[in-house]
């Protein structure tokens, strides 16, 4: 089989190079692994500890209301939180390029949704990827990046922070790394898009 790469790779993004704002994205799903419960309490004790501890707000962002409703889960997460102050939780929308320019703006990511962490690597924003899925480890095993994995339902308040410790800790050589990854997808994409041109292209003349 030949494994093309995410056509998300051939968006374009403004590539910010300002300052990033204080603030970080969350992106969260439903997922059989976790009581919701227990997802929701520690996302929203981190998100206290995020602006008590570091002065960043947080932004959560629904990637899907249909099937899997993220807007909800957000919601209950936000009733939780104590610092309503510190926390926007956003409409969704399913313009790509709204979500992306949240994403190029932030400090960092805390994702579930497989998008939520391709668009960090697109924009070359650190992240904490809460894996529900083997999709989610194969993307963060193909860009070597698994000190910044977390299966969800190891998830609790101590490891969420230890680990976004990590990240800040890490902030400018992981910057480095997202940036080399990056281009790499992003030439890999554009490579199998001109092929699937040429294969369309065929196709369209043997018929």
């Amino acid at each position: 089989p030949f494994i093309l790469a995410d056509p998300a790779f051939c968006l374009h993004t403004e590539q910010l190079t300002d300052t990033p704002e204080k603030y970080v994205v969350f992106s969260m799903r439903p997922s059989k692994k976790v009581r919701p419960e227990v997802l929701y309490k520690n996302c929203a004790q981190f998100i206290d500890w995020l602006w008590q501890k570091h002065g960043l707000k947080s932004v959560l962002i629904p990637f899907q209301v249909s099937y899997d409703n993220d807007a909800l889960m957000l919601n209950k997460i936000f009733e939780l939180v104590t610092h309503k102050e510190a926390v926007s939780v956003l409409s969704f929308t399913d313009d790509y390029k709204k979500v992306i320019h949240v994403i190029e703006k932030s400090y960092a990511v805390v994702g579930m949704r497989l998008h939520s962490l391709l668009f960090s690597v697109l924009t070359e924003k650190p992240f904490l990827a809460l894996s529900y899925s083997n999709k989610i480890d194969q993307f963060i095993q193909d860009i070597e990046m698994e000190e910044f994995l977390l299966p969800v339902e190891n998830i609790s308040f101590k490891l969420l922070c230890e680990r976004f410790q990590h990240l800040m800790n890490h902030y400018d050589v992981t910057n480095t790394t997202l940036t080399e990854h990056c281009f790499l997808l992003r030439r890999k994409a554009h490579g199998h898009e001109e092929l699937l041109k040429q294969i369309l292209k065929s196709l369209e003349l043997s018929a």
